[in-house]
């Protein structure tokens, strides 16, 4: 492993509207110009809770924005030379902290110019640069995440041209790929080639986060070639990965390049939309179970787009309470802004610039999402790109919002992976933690939740992902909150009986039978501990059911689900 130091030393127009959503282009807030190619990433840098914005320019300099304290101007730090290889064009990146020291590293890739891994020094005065261990590909879209669920951030990168690989962390930061876990092969034979875009979100509720792969292979037209196919992988909690593309409906055949999931309707699940390159866009609603249903035309996203895409993601851009549908490529944008009853209302070119790709979060610390728009790139304008521009949400309504970022201490310490839900008058909205999505960008780790005329939330709910439920209280609207592992309240569980079930016998050594009444479907079950900690699922539970495994005696909750609804809830005890 080759390692070469960095030194940082860290210092702290028009309008365009239409619609209900404007934006304002200022770039003048960058202190030079910068111009990327794709993969770009707005997230905290330095620690100080406010986004920052890190690019890689088309000849392979790296350069960091860090927003000022009073969320107006950035301090830049370029670093020359940090792309090595014949092609230093970056194509994927995501951040998130490696060795656990509270601060963000940084991970690249590109076409076979070897995947680099930036570790940021603790005293802010520089990054470490490695070279990824392992065999060298052409990487797309790239993820952090805690692959094995030890506590300690992985790499996953798409693979265009074969298998995606993994890299593991061994708790300090250094990384070995490996095939032993999460082998993404498609279910039909093939070389496992065409992975673009990847995205960790839980679809099936089962408090782990699944892996949602984007296929695309070029030159390759028959839609039912495996090389093609979208891949959905389910996560065990415990190491294991199992392939449900094909029974969840998600297995879609079309030149797909980005994909993104996220709860659309507020019901409590991950819906799932994508954008082709050979079709329009599909949008697919969760049933609740991880099963998806084609809602395209019903929703009114038949023409989200009629432009070459490259990114598309979910957020809520107008702080209503509802998730919006942003798409960019070659030389268009849209946004797909969520009516609230399971349509969308399509807005083009709200921004007036030919982006291609871009990065969201806030740019300026005023609880609205922003972007960083790029021009150049794989199916934009490679011949005469603009410079990279800030673009400053300037929405003009009295919507309310509240930020949340998340500190683990058992599990990873960004807390990727983990579901945050908020309640209040309105019901339930849910963010799941990521770091990487769509096409090789990286958005913002704090989560924005819009509170449309709501001045409160009743309450924060994280489920992380060593399987601790916490309740954190109420929140003040406008408010940005950090949420530590271990200083909210376990979930207090109290019996609920919807349906009777039985349990027998009860106590027990930790072997039981559950008996439900005939004619329910879509049943999954969840057995929590007295600290909130879900330490034992199964998922497409039957009539009957026997549970043998080696638990701690002490008291327990079974929990009986339907359609991510709890139908049932009572006290186990284990001797």
């Amino acid at each position: 492993m080759s390692i070469k130091y960095i030194l940082i030393l860290f210092l702290f127009s028009s309008l365009f509207a239409q619609g209900q959503i404007t934006f304002e282009d200022q770039s003048s807030l960058l202190p030079n110009s910068a111009r990327s190619f794709i993969a770009s990433a707005v997230v905290d840098l330095n620690n100080d809770g406010m986004d920052d914005i890190v690019r890689v320019s088309e000849e392979g300099n790296l350069t960091m924005f860090f927003q000022s304290m009073n969320g107006g101007t950035f301090g830049s730090h370029p670093y020359d030379g940090v792309f090595i290889g014949d092609d230093t064009r970056t194509w994927g990146m995501a951040v998130a902290d490696f060795n656990g020291d509270g601060m963000n590293d940084i991970t690249i890739g590109g076409k076979y110019n070897e995947m680099k891994i930036l570790t940021q020094a603790t005293n802010n005065s520089g990054f470490w640069m490695n070279i990824a261990d392992g065999e060298d590909i052409f990487v797309q879209g790239m993820n952090c995440f805690d692959v094995n669920n030890d506590g300690f951030i992985d790499i996953f990168a798409c693979n265009d041209d074969g298998i995606s690989k993994v890299l593991l962390n061994d708790g300090t930061g250094t990384f070995v790929q490996t095939l032993d876990i999460l082998q993404a092969e498609s279910d039909t034979p093939s070389d496992n080639s065409g992975n673009y875009g990847s995205c960790f979100i839980d679809v099936d509720n089962s408090g782990h986060a699944d892996l949602y792969i984007a296929k695309c292979r070029q030159g390759v037209n028959n839609p039912n070639d495996p090389r093609r196919i979208n891949l959905l992988y389910l996560n065990d909690g415990n190491g294991g990965w199992v392939s449900n593309g094909e029974t969840s409906g998600a297995d879609i055949g079309w030149q797909t390049w980005s994909a993104d999931l996220g709860d659309v309707d507020n019901d409590g699940d991950m819906d799932l939309f994508m954008t082709n390159h050979d079709q329009l866009a599909v949008f697919m609603e969760n049933d609740g179970t991880g099963n998806f249903e084609d809602r395209t035309s019903q929703a009114g996203l038949e023409d989200a787009y009629t432009f070459t895409t490259t990114q598309s993601s979910f957020q809520d851009m107008d702080n209503d309470g509802f998730i919006d549908i942003i798409i960019s490529g070659g030389s268009n944008n849209s946004f797909c802004m969520n009516n609230g009853d399971g349509t969308f209302t399509i807005l083009e070119d709200v921004i007036d610039f030919s982006t291609n790709s871009y990065s969201l979060g806030d740019l300026n610390h005023d609880g609205r999402v922003d972007m960083y728009a790029i021009q150049g790139g794989y199916g934009g304008d490679n011949m005469n790109p603009q410079d990279d521009r800030i673009y400053i949400n300037t929405t003009s309504n009295s919507n309310n919002y509240l930020k949340v970022e998340l500190e683990g201490t058992v599990s990873n310490p960004n807390g990727i992976g983990a579901r945050i839900t908020i309640s209040g008058d309105w019901g339930e909205q849910i963010r799941d933690v990521k770091s990487g999505e769509s096409y090789g960008i990286m958005c913002s780790l704090n989560q924005n939740f819009g509170l449309g005329a709501a001045t409160t939330v009743e309450n924060v709910k994280v489920q992380w992902p060593s399987g601790i439920v916490e309740n954190f209280g109420a929140f003040d609207a406008n408010s940005f909150i950090t949420l530590v592992e271990g200083e909210g309240t376990p979930l207090q569980l109290e019996e609920l009986e919807l349906i009777e079930i039985d349990i027998f016998p009860n106590p027990s050594n930790g072997s039981f039978q559950i008996d439900i009444p005939e004619g329910l479907k879509d049943l999954h079950l969840n057995l929590i501990n007295t600290e909130g900690k879900i330490v034992f699922r199964e998922t497409s539970i039957q009539r009957n059911i026997t549970i043998e495994n080696t638990f701690s005696s002490g008291i327990y909750f079974l929990e009986i689900y339907q359609n991510s609804k709890v139908i049932a809830r009572k006290k186990v005890i284990i001797e």
